[in-house]
């Protein structure tokens, strides 16, 4: 049972007593805001009685500010349009940040964003800012209307102009510029004859950080929930527990909303368990286990392991591979540990001289190469060095090579042999996430969900953005059973949704075949969908006619705009790991970090921020059922679980994390293809 010290980045705040005058004019004049016919007054019609019969679709209003010409409306905003009563109250939020206090204003179709300078942060290049929304919400968590407080992290701005910057780096790089105060969008800057250009200062973005080669010399950006509690509460003390923001907004006195004051209760009700061949044990704190055996072995008996390496890391081969053979201390060898039977076919092996682009090497060597099809090869590739997100050239190099592999039905695993090298005690403890890598991507299933095996299909669906191509891809139809086990996948570009409502329906069909017709199928989406594409689907799921219940459960992170919950008797503010809440209608605040119920915790291991999950059902009594919002719920949960590519616990699903490895890797494969031998297995781990 929880206790009552959990609070929430959430202030509530009364409406007006009284009603007020608000002005409205069909004319737009200087300094007035204009406002969508959805964000009407109720009662608009009172004193623009032709409105609805000459389609106006916007009117310009200055709120509370008497002008003339302008009509006047007596409005009770605890009662009005919810659109209009947020639109006024977003209004005013920006013109005092703006106007009063004097700090940059990012403008949001539902939010304020303010950008606050960090002096101490701040470098002879670029200022930081730390950047807080502020939401406004009407009865979701409370009674009241509510003002949503998150810390979005930090951007820099440079201190060179772009007059200046222009001299080395392409305008192409800028997104976002600073001019008085203002940020502004580059490609919607329109030129005039007075342009000056040593005024406007460019946002730091991934383009412009890369052509300038400063990425050493940002700060680190401190991902913890207990520093983002920190944050919004010196934001609170120093802007907004004030005399004069309660005069414009009456903001409660007991500041972030308890648990006390809301209708909301945590509960834990999570399967904490998964299944391996014969066992059962607990999923948390789990780090290398010493001994696993597969909840299935590999399907092959005939694989053939080698390697692919620069010339420099022979060595590197030499150890891995009798570790592989004859293990390491504890770690008895790929076959012990993960019943991998395989050859090293040392005659396969490839190496190459050009360390930074081995492609064309490696190429023409597997091009001599007679690749039997009975034999099942599986290549380890000794990285000559790390790749990591912000080095885009490298990232291409190693994806090329995964492509050279898949388009001969070869699997592959890429290993730093700086974690080969370090000291055995360390070295051990990688040996097992090699293993289990190694084992599914061969097929074999290190372990599932402990949940009785139902007739449904999961299916999850995930994009993500290359801002580099400016294309949104979506790795989609990520097909699995319930109990967690994987079968196929497809990845589409964002514009190609017939074709992914098509490939679930296919998937239906090929799950009919081999089980049955599912009893429900269960869509979890990434939340980085719109809504609009979000109702897209829903729409052409109810289309397909399927005679079964069809939930969507979009999950989100939630490290921006978001609601977030701490416990004050945890020394990390962090709820046990499983519990969830019921935040809002259908709206549910899951935590998964590895903190158990007796507030023991790894912070190694840690997922610091929960998810937000919205689910949806096209039989719409399901939402009633709490014994199926609950087991929805676990199921999410479990799938944090299910990432084989290391037995720490994921902060998602990995019906959303699949998905989003593929759409990061799909750009870089030769041609934007992924071979069919590469849509039936883990390759991508």
């Amino acid at each position: 049972m929880y206790n009552s010290d959990i609070s929430f980045n959430i202030l509530t705040f009364d409406f007006p007593s009284k009603k007020q005058s608000f002005y409205f004019s069909d004319q737009e004049t200087e300094q007035n805001w204009k406002i969508h016919k959805s964000n009407f007054p109720n009662k608009i019609e009172s004193i623009f009685p032709e409105i609805k019969n000459n389609n106006i679709d916007y009117l310009y209003t200055s709120y509370l500010s008497k002008k003339d010409n302008f009509k006047s409306l007596l409005i009770d905003l605890k009662t009005e349009n919810p659109g209009f009563t947020i639109c006024f109250y977003n209004n005013q939020i920006h013109q005092y940040f703006k106007n009063n206090i004097k700090q940059i204003i990012k403008p949001g179709s539902s939010n304020n964003q303010i950008w606050i300078l960090s002096i101490n942060k701040s470098t002879s290049k670029f200022n930081v800012y730390s950047k807080f929304s502020i939401k406004v919400k009407l009865f979701t968590t409370t009674k009241f209307p509510e003002l949503l407080i998150s810390f979005d992290g930090r951007s820099e701005i440079l201190k060179q102009s772009i007059a200046k910057v222009t001299q080395n780096t392409s305008p192409t790089k800028f997104d976002q510029v600073l001019i008085k105060n203002n940020l502004l969008r580059w490609s919607e800057i329109t030129l005039d004859e007075f342009q000056d250009f040593s005024k406007y200062f460019p946002v730091l973005n991934k383009k412009l950080i890369r052509s300038l080669n400063i990425s050493d010399e940002l700060p680190q950006q401190n991902n913890s929930i207990t520093n983002y509690q920190k944050e919004i509460n010196t934001f609170y003390d120093t802007f907004l527990n004030t005399k004069s923001f309660k005069k414009l907004i009456p903001i409660h006195k007991e500041g972030y909303l308890n648990l006390n004051s809301v209708r909301i209760k945590p509960k834990i009700a999570i399967n904490n368990l998964l299944k391996n061949s014969g066992e059962i044990y607990k999923c948390y704190n789990q780090n290398s286990p010493k001994y696993i055996k597969p909840y299935k072995s590999c399907p092959h008996k005939t694989i053939h392991l080698f390697f692919i390496y620069h010339k420099d890391d022979k060595n590197t081969v030499i150890k891995l591979n009798n570790y592989f053979v004859n293990g390491l201390d504890w770690f008895k060898g790929l076959y012990h540990y993960a019943k991998i039977l395989f050859y090293y076919e040392k005659e396969f092996n490839i190496t190459f001289e050009n360390r930074d682009n081995p492609i064309k090497e490696i190429e023409n060597k597997l091009s001599n190469r007679i690749i039997d099809p009975n034999i099942k090869y599986f290549a380890i590739y000794i990285a000559p060095q790390v790749v990591n997100k912000q080095d885009f050239t490298k990232q291409i190099i190693f994806y090329n090579i995964k492509t050279l592999l898949l388009n001969r039905n070869i699997t592959s695993h890429a290993v730093d042999p700086k974690k080969i090298h370090i000291h055995s005690k360390k070295c051990v403890n990688n040996l097992p996430n090699i293993a289990i890598v190694i084992l599914a991507k061969l097929e074999g299933i290190p372990w599932r969900l402990n949940t009785p095996i139902k007739n449904e299909l999961v299916v999850g669906i995930g994009s993500y953005k290359h801002k580099e191509e400016d294309i949104e891809y979506i790795a989609s139809a990520f097909c699995f059973s319930n109990d967690g086990r994987f079968t196929n996948f497809e990845y589409f570009i964002k514009e190609e949704f017939k074709i992914l409502i098509g490939k679930i329906s296919q998937s239906i069909t090929d799950y009919e075949t081999i089980h049955g017709y599912p009893d429900r199928l269960i869509l979890h989406f990434c939340k980085s969908m719109s809504e609009k594409e979000l109702k897209y689907f829903e729409k052409a799921l109810i289309e397909l006619n399927l005679d079964i219940p069809v939930f969507n459960i979009s999950i989100k992170k939630t490290e921006t705009q978001e609601i977030l919950a701490f416990d004050k008797n945890s020394k990390k503010l962090l709820l046990s790991n499983g519990s969830y809440i019921n935040v809002d209608n259908n709206k549910y605040l899951l935590f998964i970090n590895n903190q158990n119920s007796i507030n023991k915790f790894n912070i190694v291991n840690s997922c610091q921020f929960p998810i937000m999950l919205n689910i949806n059902c096209t039989d719409k009594s399901q939402l009633r059922n709490k014994k199926v919002i609950n087991e929805l719920i676990d199921q999410v949960f479990q799938y944090s679980h299910m990432y084989w590519k290391s037995f720490k616990q994921q902060n998602i699903p990995v019906t959303i994390k699949y998905p989003e490895m593929i759409a990061r890797i799909a750009p870089y494969l030769n041609g934007n293809i992924i071979p069919d031998f590469g849509k039936d297995n883990l390759w991508f781990l």
